[in-house]
């Protein structure tokens, strides 16, 4: 018997491909004023799943910084 089932494929713009449609991932939070201590580990948490789901890419970790410090830079300029 053949089938023409077709999975659903989602890519990136830069042709990275899942699968998956979803991604369920939570991440304990001791109190609110821990959270700017530990942000780069807890967006790293928050966003790995999302990304190694396409095609296992890992986000490294110097461009996660990099990116979180620009992010707070424009809004603190922006006040």
């Amino acid at each position: 018997m053949l089938s023409n089932y077709q999975p659903t494929v989602y890519s990136t713009p830069h042709g990275r491909r899942s699968q998956q449609d979803q991604v369920i991932v939570s991440v304990g939070i001791e109190d609110a004023l821990s959270i700017d201590a530990n942000l780069y580990d807890l967006v790293d948490e928050l966003t790995r799943p999302l990304y190694e789901i396409f095609d296992f890419f890992r986000v490294p970790r110097q461009t996660l910084v990099a990116e979180l410090d620009e992010m707070r830079y424009r809004r603190g300029r922006n006040r």
